[in-house]
């Protein structure tokens, strides 16, 4: 499972990626490092994470995005 920002997580919060195997979260680092964000999209190409858009607090809507290829 691999999982990018939200509120609940916190605007500041990294992305993770779970490793059913060794039952345990790490942090990822998407390519163009997105800021933290809310609302925004993912989708899951069935070889990399895509984040696209959303919402910071400090700029409103944003207009960027990264990648993340595990």
């Amino acid at each position: 499972m691999l999982i990018w920002g939200g509120e609940e997580a916190g605007f500041g919060a990294p992305g993770h990626a779970y490793d059913v195997s060794a039952n345990a979260w790490s942090p990822m680092t998407l390519d163009g490092t997105p800021a933290p964000r809310s609302g925004h999209s993912a989708v899951w190409t069935c070889s990399e994470l895509i984040v696209w858009g959303g919402r910071w607090p400090p700029d409103g809507e944003m207009d960027t995005g990264g990648r993340y290829s595990p």
